[in-house]
């Protein structure tokens, strides 16, 4: 499985915050409705971003070497 990397910004007006959270999912394949994980991934983490007042600006998957951060 291929980890999805989001990273989300929070632009006050003087300075700029970026997190980087790296997800995996479990390994428990495909649902009952045919939804693989990462697409689940992916609307569990829209929702609760908005339900916080945010947005998502950039999503980036990482091809390299598990375990590697984005910036190594």
């Amino acid at each position: 499985m291929r980890a999805s990397e989001s990273s989300i910004s929070s632009e006050p007006a003087h300075f700029k915050i970026r997190y980087v959270v790296t997800l995996h999912p479990e390994p428990a394949g495909i649902d009952h409705l045919g939804r693989d994980p990462i697409y689940r991934l992916r609307v569990a983490l829209k929702r609760l971003l908005r339900s916080f007042g945010l947005r998502c600006v950039h999503v980036r998957e990482l091809n390299g070497t598990p375990g590697k951060g984005a910036d190594r």
